[in-house]
C-alpha cells in the first residue's frame, strides 16, 4: 500500500487533476471543461487531493455547493462528484480524512456514488447519508419516423415557446420565486445559478420560456449529444404541466433540432404522468443517494432534473 497524504486543492494541480480524471473516466476532460465545472461554480467548492511521498496526485475528493430549499428554508446543497483514487492507495479512509477539510454546518449532501462509494462516504459521513431513492429516466424513440421538415410548430391554445435572450434573462428570478411555493426540496435555481450550470456550461445548452397568454409559466432546456435531445432542465408551474404542453415542447424541439431520440430525467410526478401520457417510457433507473445532517426523517419530495447531476 502507498501512504498518502492530503491538502486542498492549489493552483496548478488541475494539470495532473484532468490527467488522473481521463485514467478513471473514458470521457476527455479539457481543462476548459475542468475549470468550469471545478472552479467557476458561483457557490463554491471543496477540492482535497491526495499524494504520495513522491508529491504526486493520485487522488482527488470533490464537493460542489449549491443554494437550495428543504422544507421553506434556504440550505447549503452539496453535490459529491468526481472523487477518486488510485488503486495502489486505497484502504487509508481517503474519503473520512477529506471530508474533514467541509467546515460548513447544516447542509443536504446528495450524489450518484458507485457501491465503492457509497461504503465511503457512509463511513465518512454517518448513517444518515446512506438513504437511497431510484431517479426515472424517460425516453422516446422512433422520431426517425417523421421527417424533420414535417413539424411545423405554431402557437397552440395561448401557448408560445420563446428563446432566452437578454432582454428576457432576469425572468428566471421572478420564475423561480413564484415556482418555489410548489416545491419542498431543490436547488435553488434563480439567474446566478442558470447562468453558470446553463449558459456557461462548455456543452451547449439551448433555453426557452413557455409563455402562456404572454406570461411566463415555465422553462426548459436541451442539450443535444450523439442523435440525442436530452431535457436538461425543466420547471413549470404546476397547473399547466400536462399532456397538451409536452407535445407543444415536442413538437418545438422537432422544428428546431435533428435529432433521433428524446430523453429526460426527472424526480417530479407531474411532470412525469404528463410525459408518459405522451408516448415516453421508463427507459432506465439511477440510484441517488442523500443525507440531511439535521438528521429528520420527513419525505423530501427532491425535485432533480438533468442539471443537478454532473452528467453533462
Amino acid at each position: 500500500m502507498e501512504k498518502i497524504r492530503l491538502r486542498k486543492y492549489k493552483k496548478g494541480d488541475e494539470i495532473n487533476l484532468v490527467s488522473l480524471y481521463e485514467y478513471f473516466f473514458p470521457e476527455k476532460m479539457s481543462l476548459k471543461l475542468w475549470e468550469w465545472k471545478f472552479k467557476k461554480n458561483p457557490n463554491g467548492n471543496l477540492i482535497v487531493v491526495a499524494f504520495n511521498k513522491k508529491k504526486e496526485i493520485v487522488g482527488q475528493y470533490y464537493l460542489q455547493f449549491k443554494k437550495g430549499v428543504y422544507n421553506g428554508g434556504e440550505k447549503l446543497f452539496i453535490l459529491s462528484v468526481d472523487t477518486y483514487i488510485r488503486v495502489e492507495c486505497r484502504g487509508q479512509g481517503f474519503v473520512n480524512g477529506a471530508y474533514k477539510f467541509l467546515k460548513k454546518k447544516e447542509f443536504f449532501l446528495y450524489g450518484f456514488p458507485n457501491s465503492f462509494g457509497v461504503r465511503s462516504h457512509i463511513k465518512a459521513h454517518g448513517s444518515e447519508f446512506g438513504r437511497e431513492e431510484k431517479i426515472i429516466i424517460l425516453g422516446k424513440k422512433n422520431l426517425l419516423l417523421f421527417p424533420h421538415f414535417s413539424f411545423k410548430f405554431k402557437k397552440s391554445n395561448h401557448l408560445n415557446i420563446v428563446p432566452l435572450n437578454k432582454n428576457n434573462f432576469y425572468e428566471f428570478d421572478n420564475l423561480w420565486k413564484s415556482k418555489v411555493r410548489e416545491l419542498n426540496t431543490s436547488v435553488i435555481r434563480d439567474c446566478e445559478y442558470i447562468k453558470w450550470r446553463l449558459l456557461e456550461c462548455p456543452n451547449k445548452n439551448n433555453i426557452f420560456f413557455i409563455k402562456y397568454r404572454n406570461n411566463t409559466i415555465g422553462y426548459f432546456s436541451v442539450y443535444l449529444k450523439n442523435g440525442i435531445c436530452y431535457i436538461s432542465d425543466i420547471l413549470i408551474f404546476n397547473k399547466y404541466m400536462n399532456k397538451k404542453l409536452v407535445s407543444v415542447i415536442n413538437a418545438f424541439c422537432r422544428n428546431e433540432f435533428k435529432f433521433n431520440r428524446m430523453k429526460l430525467l426527472i424526480n417530479d410526478n407531474i411532470i412525469v404522468k404528463a410525459f408518459l401520457l405522451n408516448g415516453y417510457f421508463v427507459e432506465d433507473k439511477i440510484t441517488i443517494r442523500y443525507g440531511k445532517n439535521d438528521k429528520s426523517q420527513e419525505h423530501l419530495n427532491f425535485y432533480l432534473t438533468l442539471s443537478d447531476t454532473d452528467f453533462f
